[in-house]
């Protein structure tokens, strides 16, 4: 239970009133010393805790808080002075490792020593089979030791994914692919895990994505060699995040003009992308595009009839005319998106049977949507 400061306030007064020494109080700080970290008192709580540590220091307990209240109040030198005192006091505190261990992440590369960085993640790995400090331990550790090297780091992000199936982990990796000069790579790797369908609702790996994918865009673009199959595959996997994004934020809180700016750009690839499959003549990426358009109508329509909402929210709809156009607008993009049928499924190679499945799913999704959306939007105006 915390307490205001006020109600600490008075409690330490009554306290203090009882006390008949210096020796009385002393003792009486680390509980006074609680209180005030509880009720933000860090200054308060630094002086009791002071007094208390002259009469024990070695109670581990008030080590560990004295490192607290020195890193709430923002001295993080003596916090971490304290936080090792309490280890070497206690040794299996494992919230105190990992909270010394993201200290140490935190701090500039010129204010720590590679030998202190050595027994933290010794520290760390005793106690963690795999922990994701773990992995921020080990560049700060390359930096402090020298120019951080690509492919030991690379090898220390594989190492932790073989344990730890964390998305900061994949998309850091992607990161190091394209940092690296790899962008191909990098995209390659965010296919293969979009393949699987794991990450399709997590809006910072889908946006990790689009970044990679429109690097590899603009690098085939400026090489003066670009190669029409790579262009529309890159395409085609930039659209499909846009899909993803779409309809996060529209589940999440809507911003129109966020929206409408991913609805140009998806627009102006899908073109691209036509333009690229007329040069390729190839059956599956001519139905992933027809997918990827009966998409489009999708998001147009649920954009459109969220507009509507919006705008009856906010007053701003004024006659059943403008009512009106808002959802017949809708539903004729809902109808094109439900005119558009789904991948067929016919067999081919193994390789594109997996593909044409997930995009066959993908299409059940909108089909699904575009009934339950319609039937919704209708109604208004019937």
């Amino acid at each position: 239970m915390n307490f205001t400061k006020e109600q600490v306030e008075k409690h330490i007064a009554g306290v203090e009133k009882r006390l008949k020494s210096r020796d009385e109080r002393n003792l009486q700080g680390y509980v006074l010393g609680k209180l005030c970290y509880q009720a933000g008192m860090h200054e308060d709580g630094i002086r009791y805790l002071s007094g208390y540590l002259t009469v024990k220091p070695s109670d581990y307990k008030a080590q560990k808080l004295m490192g607290q209240l020195c890193e709430a109040r923002g001295d993080i030198g003596k916090a971490m002075g304290h936080y090792k005192k309490s280890l070497s006091l206690k040794k299996d505190q494992r919230d105190l490792i990992t909270a010394l261990a993201e200290l140490y992440c935190k701090q500039p590369v010129e204010g720590v020593k590679p030998e202190d960085i050595e027994k933290c993640i010794e520290m760390v790995q005793t106690v963690f089979r795999s922990h994701p400090v773990l992995l921020t331990l080990n560049e700060k550790r390359l930096a402090i030791t020298g120019k951080p090297d690509h492919a030991s780091v690379e090898k220390m992000l594989s190492k932790q994914l073989a344990s730890s199936q964390d998305i900061d982990i994949h998309i850091r990796l992607v990161k190091l692919y394209a940092e690296s000069g790899r962008q191909m790579k990098a995209l390659q790797y965010c296919q293969a895990l979009n393949n699987t369908g794991a990450f399709f609702h997590h809006m910072e790996w889908q946006l990790c994505c689009v970044d990679v994918a429109e690097a590899c865009f603009e690098l085939q673009q400026s090489s003066g060699k670009s190669e029409p199959a790579v262009m529309l595959e890159v395409s085609i996997a930039i659209l499909e995040c846009f899909t993803h994004i779409f309809e996060l934020r529209t589940s999440g809180s809507f911003v129109a003009t966020d929206q409408y700016a991913l609805l140009l750009k998806f627009d102006k690839l899908l073109s691209v992308g036509v333009k690229l499959i007329s040069e390729q003549r190839s059956l599956l990426y001519t139905m992933v595009l027809r997918e990827l358009a009966g998409q489009f109508y999708l998001m147009a329509g649920q954009f459109l009839h969220l507009c509507w909402l919006k705008a009856v929210e906010d007053h701003r709809v004024s006659t059943a005319a403008n009512s009106d156009l808002y959802l017949k607008l809708s539903i004729a993009c809902l109808m094109a998106s439900l005119n558009a049928l789904p991948p067929s499924l016919l067999p081919r190679g193994e390789m594109e049977v997996k593909v044409m499945e997930r995009w066959h799913l993908l299409a059940c999704s909108r089909l699904c949507a575009v009934g339950k959306k319609g039937t919704n939007t209708m109604g208004y105006v019937l």
